[in-house]
């Protein structure tokens, strides 16, 4: 990303103090921490993205830091309630106060990509694709047979041959896990029992297996797995889940944006922070719109700052408490006012531009990231995520909660960690 200009920052509606601290923090190349190179990541973790931003960002204007205070939304947390550094690896500006003041601007990603990993792939559909990508090649014949990821936006996928008697593989949906419990002692059963329930079904099913992987939400563990010691039932209930909103709308086009000559919207006076158009990516046969009169989607991202501590824990818990009392024309007119506000002198109108909205409420939405910022820390392998995750006989466990990270790479990770925890302790 461009770094704003003086003409851009004087342009907002911020007073003139305000303005002069955020050009100076934008424009910032110089450490303003004591932490040298090999210390600045301990020390960023220690501190809150808000205190960094009070203490080596030069910022003092209150009105600054509720501008900046939903910059990124990816971490889907109050500058208050997330650690420096997780807030500046994720795009939140400041590297240039700091001893990586190297990466500052745009320069992380590319480091990231030159040296580490690339960490912008994704599919016009998110992760689906990749779950998609999983099925089919568990269960080819539910599909066209190519094993592609260039075809997997607009494959088809045959729901009837998820679950066909038979089969090596088998999946069900719709299928609700309420009891899993090892037939007699779990370090000496040779089999665990799966209850479950399905949709249309009034009697409990049940499963038999060898092995079993739990990869929902850890949360729910102790409730349907009643064999846990008390530790790690301790260790489970102090995950938590950040609540978010992101709203799709579907624009009859996207020529205001065009006129405007902007993609993407940050508003700090709307719950929707964030809006930005559909990526122009092309992938096989799925052509993104190029064209300003082509339809398009928008994606509006908000996020339940919550209230009162600023634990994370307490403000995911009184987010998703705010989130749950909200009806959908709250969204609804939240856009509106953003977007009217914001394009209609560009010949933008909300009621005859928007042809459909789909507003995805989650409230239990990214795993929570275990901060130093909060938490004490732990030698390696007794962190709270770490001990929940710890398998018991034949069952282990999985999902990004296990890591206490929200990205997919973390989820798969984990998976990969307790599919071979099982195998390795019974090779049968």
């Amino acid at each position: 990303e461009e770094v704003p200009s003086r003409e851009d920052i004087w342009d907002t509606p911020l007073s003139e103090a305000s303005k002069k601290e955020l050009y100076e923090f934008l424009h910032r190349n110089e450490d303003r921490t004591d932490a040298s190179l090999l210390t600045e990541y301990d020390y960023l973790k220690s501190i809150t993205y808000e205190d960094f931003l009070k203490k080596h960002g030069g910022i003092k204007e209150q009105e600054t830091l509720d501008f900046l205070r939903g910059v990124n939304s990816v971490f889907a947390m109050p500058n208050e309630s997330i650690d420096a550094f997780y807030a500046l690896s994720y795009g939140a500006p400041g590297f240039g106060s700091t001893s990586f003041n190297f990466l500052r601007g745009n320069r992380a990603s590319k480091f990231l990509k030159n040296y580490i990993v690339d960490p912008v792939h994704f599919f016009p559909d998110g992760n689906a694709s990749y779950a998609r990508m999983v099925v089919r090649r568990l269960i080819p014949e539910c599909s066209d047979g190519s094993t592609s990821m260039t075809s997997i936006p607009t494959a088809n996928i045959d729901y009837s041959k998820l679950d066909v008697a038979g089969s090596q593989v088998r999946i069900r949906l719709n299928s609700t896990v309420v009891n899993v419990a090892h037939d007699g002692d779990p370090e000496s059963a040779n089999r665990v029992t799966v209850d479950y329930m399905t949709d249309g079904v009034k009697q409990l099913q049940r499963v038999r297996t060898k092995h079993c992987v739990l990869a929902c939400f850890n949360n729910m563990i102790p409730f349907i797995w009643h064999e846990l010691p008390k530790q790690q039932v301790e260790a489970l209930n102090k995950g938590y889940k950040q609540a978010m909103v992101v709203t799709n709308l579907l624009l009859r086009n996207w020529a205001a944006f065009r006129r405007a000559g902007a993609g993407a919207i940050y508003s700090p006076g709307h719950f929707h922070r964030i809006a930005s158009l559909e990526t122009a990516l092309t992938v096989g046969d799925y052509k993104a719109p190029v064209s300003p009169d082509e339809p398009v989607i928008l994606r509006l991202m908000g996020i339940p700052f919550g209230e009162g501590d600023p634990h994370p824990r307490n403000r995911a818990l009184t987010g998703r408490r705010w989130l749950n009392n909200q009806g959908y024309e709250y969204f609804e007119n939240d856009a509106r006012s953003l977007l009217d506000g914001m394009l209609r002198p560009y010949g933008f109108d909300f009621e005859r531009d928007v042809a459909a909205i789909t507003v995805n409420r989650w409230a239990h939405g990214f795993a929570g990231v275990y901060s130093p910022a909060f938490e004490p820390p732990c030698e390696e392998g007794e962190y709270p995520y770490q001990i929940g995750a710890r398998p018991l006989g034949r069952v282990a466990i999985a999902n990004a909660d296990s890591a206490a990270r929200p990205e997919f790479d973390i989820a798969v990770r984990e998976a990969r960690r307790a599919v071979n925890q099982i195998l390795t302790a019974h090779n049968d």
